[in-house]
């Protein structure tokens, strides 16, 4: 399993992405750098909602 975790300086929060297999073998899995392309946005996304709030 591949992990983004994302926490600020102050410790106020964090932020914490699993997102499947980056070795997975299904059809149509995001695999090796290919899962930096999805996962990314989606962490950046997340960490835009928390600090929104």
């Amino acid at each position: 399993m591949r992990t983004i975790f994302a926490m600020p300086s102050d410790e106020s929060m964090c932020a914490f992405l699993l997102l499947g297999d980056k070795n997975s073998q299904t059809a149509g899995a995001a695999t090796g750098n290919d899962w930096y392309d999805e996962a990314v946005p989606l962490a950046d996304s997340l960490w835009e909602a928390l600090n929104a709030s």
